[in-house]
C-alpha cells in the first residue's frame, strides 16, 4: 500500500477501535478484547510500515547531496547537540526518554550524540560489528533453539511400503544479559573552553573503551559475568600448529579445512597483529608475498588481505605467537550472536566531583554474546610446543 492508503486503513483501524469502545464500554469479554487487541496490532502495523516509508523518503532526498555537505551537516548537528549537553545548555532539543537511562545524579544524553557512540564502538570492534546482532527490551533469560538433523536422511522404500519416521535433536542455548561500563571526569574549565573539540574527545574516549572490553569479550570473555568468547567455547575446533612455536600459512589454509564446507562460506581468518607480521614476510619459490591484496581494497582503504581467497584480518584481542597461544581463528562471525538489552545509556554527574570542579561522564551497555550455530562454527589455531 501507498502512504495514503496506509493512513486510510489506520483512520478506519482507529475509527472501529473507537466505536467498540463506546458500544461496549467496560463490559468487554474475551472475544471483544482479543478484537480490540487485533486492532490494535493492526494500527501498529501500519505505523512500521509508515515509518519505514518517512525513513525511505528522507534517504531518497538526502541521497542527491554531495558526500561532503552530508557529512557536514551529521558532524555539525552532533556537535551542537551533544556541545549543549555537555555545558549544561540544553535548548528547545527534548530529552529522549530511554528505559534505565536516568541515575540519581544523572540525565539521559540527546538521541544524536548516543549515534556518535555507537558508531566509535562499532569502528573499533570490528568484530562487534560482523556478529549477527539481537535486541530485545527486557534482560530476562532468553533461549536459543539449536536442531540437528545431520545424522538422518530420506529412506528407499518400496512402492506402498512404511515411511520410516526420525525425529529432530534438539538443544537450547541460554543468553543473559552482562553490563558493560566506564567512566571519564574533566574539569569544568576544560568544558568551558569552546576551542577545545570536547564533544569528539568525551564520544571517542567512551566509545573505544567499551568497545575494546566487547571485543575482547567476543574473543576471550570468560563466560561468567560477561559474554562467552569465541576462543573459550568449547564447540570451537582447536588446531594445532605443524611446528613447535611457529604458526604459517600452510597452518591456516589447513585449519580452514578443519570447518565443514557450509561453514566455510563467508569464514575469514582473524590474526594476532605478530602473526600478521609473519604472514606479510611469507613469499612462494619465486619470491611472491603469499598474502595478496582483496579484490575490494581501494586507494582509500588498501590495507586488505586474501590468503587462497579468505580474508585475513588483524584482531589485537588474539595473542602473539608462543608456545600454547592461540594467535588465529577461522569462521563466519554470523555464527556469533550479540545480545543488546537495550541501548547505550550515558549519564553526566555534576555533584559528586563538585569540590573540585570536576564533571563526570558514563557510559553502559548491557548485552551477552556466544556462539550460535548447530554446525560447527569456529576453528582456533594453537601453537604447537
Amino acid at each position: 500500500m501507498n502512504m495514503n492508503e496506509l493512513q486510510t486503513a489506520r483512520a478506519k483501524a482507529v475509527e472501529a477501535m473507537s466505536s467498540l469502545q463506546v458500544t461496549r464500554g467496560e463490559t468487554m469479554d474475551e472475544a471483544v478484547l482479543a478484537t480490540m487487541n487485533s486492532f490494535k496490532e493492526e494500527v501498529r502495523a501500519i505505523d512500521k510500515q509508515i515509518e519505514a516509508i518517512d525513513i525511505m523518503r528522507e534517504v531518497a532526498l538526502d541521497a542527491g547531496k554531495p558526500v561532503e555537505e552530508k557529512q557536514a551537516d551529521a558532524k555539525d548537528e552532533l556537535r551542537e547537540a551533544f556541545g549543549a549537553y555537555s555545558r549544561g545548555k540544553i535548548t528547545g532539543r527534548e530529552y529522549e526518554l530511554r528505559a534505565n537511562t536516568v541515575g540519581a545524579n544523572g540525565d539521559v544524553v540527546p538521541d544524536d550524540f548516543l549515534k556518535e557512540l555507537q558508531e566509535t564502538i562499532l569502528e573499533y570492534g570490528m568484530l562487534n560489528s560482523s556478529a549477527r546482532h539481537l535486541s530485545t527490551e527486557d534482560a530476562g533469560t532468553l533461549s536459543i533453539p539449536v536442531i540437528n538433523d545431520t545424522t538422518t536422511s530420506g529412506v528407499w522404500t518400496a512402492e506402498s511400503g512404511a515411511i520410516t519416521k526420525a525425529d529432530f535433536t534438539t538443544a537450547t542455548k541460554q543468553m543473559g544479559a552482562f553490563k558493560v561500563a566506564t567512566g571519564i571526569e574533566v574539569s569544568t574549565e576544560l568544558i568551558e573552553d569552546s576551542f577545545f573539540d570536547l564533544e569528539s574527545y568525551i564520544a571517542g574516549a567512551l566509545g573505544t573503551r567499551l568497545g575494546r572490553a566487547i571485543e575482547g569479550a567476543i574473543v576471550n570473555g570468560t563466560g561468567s559475568g560477561q559474554p562467552e568468547g569465541i576462543l573459550v567455547n568449547t564447540d570451537t575446533t582447536s588446531f594445532p600448529s605443524a611446528v613447535a612455536g611457529v604458526v604459517d600459512s600452510t597452518d591456516l589454509i589447513t585449519a580452514v579445512f578443519e570447518l565443514q564446507p557450509s561453514s566455510r562460506i563467508g569464514a575469514k581468518i582473524y590474526v594476532s597483529d605478530d602473526l600478521m607480521k609473519d604472514l606479510t614476510l611469507e613469499v612462494d619459490a619465486d619470491g611472491r608475498p603469499l598474502l595478496q591484496q582483496a579484490a575490494g581494497a581501494t586507494p582509500a582503504d588498501p590495507v586488505q588481505m586474501t590468503l587462497n581467497g579468505y580474508p585475513v584480518i588483524v584482531n589485537y584481542e588474539l595473542a602473539d605467537v608462543a608456545v600454547a597461544s592461540e594467535s588465529a581463528f577461522i569462521g563466519n562471525m554470523d555464527n556469533y550472536m550479540i545480545r543488546d538489552v537495550r541501548n547505550i545509556s550515558v549519564k553526566r554527574d555534576e555533584f559528586s566531583g563538585m569540590a573540585n570542579d570536576m564533571v563526570s561522564f558514563y557510559a553502559t551497555a548491557r548485552l551477552d554474546g556466544k556462539v550460535i550455530a548447530a554446525n560447527d562454527a569456529f576453528v582456533k589455531v594453537v601453537t604447537a610446543g
